[in-house]
């Protein structure tokens, strides 16, 4: 179930995109499974997922303040130089795996 949600950006910024939208959800639960779908599907995640007639595509990402964005950004970095396989946030954490069923690695701090 949603809490509240609302629009971001200006209206009429980008012509070709809509606006993002940011959706607060009442229980973890249901952000969990809204989560786990969009991992099922990963490329091709769309609005007929959530149970509605229309097939247009939508893409969801974790909320991260901008201190933990950076530090994202510098993980992403991070991965390509050392040739790290994965990288993903799950719950606000950001994890790191260099091969499949390799350890895996918080990344807390710079």
């Amino acid at each position: 179930m949603i809490d509240a949600c609302h629009r971001i950006g200006r209206k009429g910024s980008e012509k070709d995109r809509p606006r993002g939208i940011i959706v607060k959800f009442v229980r973890r639960t249901d952000r969990d499974a809204l989560m786990n779908k969009r991992r099922e599907r990963k490329k091709d995640f769309s609005t007929r997922h959530l149970g509605l007639n229309t097939d247009i595509p939508i893409f969801v990402n974790d909320s991260l303040s901008p201190s933990r964005r950076r530090l994202f950004a510098l993980a992403r970095q991070q991965k390509k130089d050392k040739g790290y396989k994965y990288l993903w946030l799950r719950n606000g954490n950001i994890l790191m795996r260099q091969h499949d069923g390799g350890e895996i690695i918080e990344i807390r701090t710079q």
